[in-house]
């Protein structure tokens, strides 16, 4: 049994330091893309590229996850990211770039696999606390990375910040390796206790059990003819006769066992391994399907559209934000950054407090992401309608502190629906739509911004209100069970 609360910091901490390498580098690779003679177009055009993959590796890798474990994925991951990025440091070609951010576009879901893995540490009534406090260390890594990049780039360059990021990634390999234990489930038997048959498994207990079979039959049987034997002509026999026969006799039953014994078990481990091999094969090909199992996705859609509905209008207003500030209160950049930096530190304080919230519903987590909703609509239009900037800071606020909830009861209702061998596919499932709202958001906000200078914050509007009214008549359904509905459904 491993240590819960040992496992969880460590898991905080994989997302803290995931995060910090992740931002060390984001606002200085376009301007290396230039240093090496790309374009300014073919630096988005990578940036994009990132994203492209993930949008269908992270369901992949969720479901990997499923079948082969949270842990083994994990570490694979991990090591593939950290090799990505040192191929980074040492990028001075465009094509060279391109390998690093594909390899890391594929393998770059240690986020996704740490919060699946707190999925399966945590019961449902518990995840909300768990899942908000590992945003907040998550989310504070954007208040340092930057900051750490920066100063990074200035003492050693490009290369230097990308191999520090590196190094987190092999820090994180190193947590998992010496803390995080083995969740696996059986995805054609699931099993409560979390265990898993493996063929290694089958293996030893079927050759084991034919062994030990087959022994005892074969002594009980020939002693059972020994004993016959001799007691028919022990009588008939002398003495001498007697010994020789019993002695011919065990030498006989000897060989015959230790014959036996090795051909059945040289036989049935050969047929077991081939056949477990062959069935674990199907297995994982069948759960790879599940992704596309119209059932499925029929009792997720909802929260799927509701998810994409709520995440456009914070990724709208967070790409228009300085623009709106400069624009309209005449804000410098630095002081843009200060506010910027305070809004996430108070998403971080907030994310420690989510379970307390959620509790305070009654774990009612539906009415809480309706009223979520209905906030951040609100803190919409008051951001559009601030007379100053006082106002409009305090309505930014509350805006952090209601879209992090939010993030958090979408994916509760997500994971109340899931069987436990579902869990890492339908998280990556749900970062494929919020890597949707990434790229579809900026065009969004740049054609809004051309009909209006507030026209982002006014179309997020819309939005939201537009999933206030989905939820209003049709509440999302809240199964703490641990089938998933579209298994009840069959």
């Amino acid at each position: 049994m491993f240590n819960r609360r040992l496992v969880t910091r460590c898991l905080y901490a994989i997302g803290f330091l995931d995060l910090l390498g992740v931002s060390m580098i984001i606002s200085l690779l376009p301007a290396h893309v230039k240093e090496v003679g790309g374009s300014g177009t073919l630096g988005g055009l990578i940036g994009s590229l990132y994203g492209g993959i993930q949008l269908f590796s992270s369901p992949v890798v969720g479901k990997w996850s499923d079948l082969e474990g949270r842990r083994y994925t994990m570490l694979t991951c991990l090591l593939l990211t950290a090799v990505s990025y040192y191929i980074l440091s040492v990028s001075s070609l465009v094509s060279v770039i391109l390998i690093s951010r594909v390899i890391a576009g594929m393998f770059k879901h240690s986020q996704n696999l740490c919060k699946s893995f707190l999925s399966e540490v945590y019961s449902h009534d518990e995840r909300s606390d768990a899942f908000g406090r590992f945003n907040s260390f998550s989310s504070a890594a954007f208040i340092f990375g930057p900051l750490v990049g920066g100063h990074l780039a200035e003492a050693g360059g490009f290369s230097l910040v990308c191999a520090v990021a590196a190094t987190t990634f092999v820090v994180n390999y190193g947590l998992t390796w010496c803390f995080i234990p083995e969740v696996v489930r059986d995805p054609t038997r699931p099993d409560p206790t979390g265990k898993q048959t493996t063929s290694s498994d089958v293996l030893q207990t079927t050759s084991s059990d034919i062994l030990q079979t087959t022994s005892s039959d074969v002594l009980q049987t020939t002693s059972s003819d020994i004993l016959q034997t001799t007691s028919s002509d022990v009588l008939q026999m002398t003495s001498s006769d007697v010994l020789q026969t019993t002695s011919d006799v065990l030498q006989t039953t000897s060989d015959v066992l230790q014959t036996t014994s090795s051909d059945v078990l040289q036989t049935t481990s050969s047929d077991v391994l081939q056949t477990s091999s062959s069935d674990v094969a199907h297995h994982t090909l069948r759960g790879f399907l599940t992704l596309f199992d119209r059932q499925l996705w029929r009792h997720l859609v909802d929260v799927f559209t509701l998810q994409f509905l709520l995440s456009l209008p914070m990724i709208m207003c967070r790409t228009n934000f300085g623009i709106l500030l400069h624009e309209k209160y005449g804000t410098t950049r630095v002081t843009n950054g200060y506010i910027t930096s305070g809004t996430a530190v108070l998403g971080v304080a907030a994310g420690f407090q989510i379970g307390k919230v959620v509790k305070s519903y009654d774990n009612d987590v539906p009415r809480l992401y309706l009223h979520c909703s209905v906030l951040l609509a609100v803190c919409l239009l008051g951001i559009v309608y601030s007379p100053n900037l006082v106002v409009l800071l305090a309505f930014v606020a509350v805006l952090g502190v209601s879209s992090a909830i939010a993030r958090v009861c979408s994916r509760q209702l997500l994971l109340a629906r899931c069987h436990a061998d579902e869990i890492g596919g339908v998280t990556g499932l749900s970062a494929t739509v919020t890597s949707v709202s990434r790229m579809t958001a900026p065009l969004l906000a740049g054609v809004a911004m051309d009909v209006a200078f507030e026209g982002p914050e006014i179309l997020g509007v819309g939005l939201t209100l537009m999933a206030v009214g989905v939820m209003y008549r049709n509440p999302p359904a809240y199964d703490h069970g641990h089938v998933s509905q579209h298994e009840k459904t069959e």
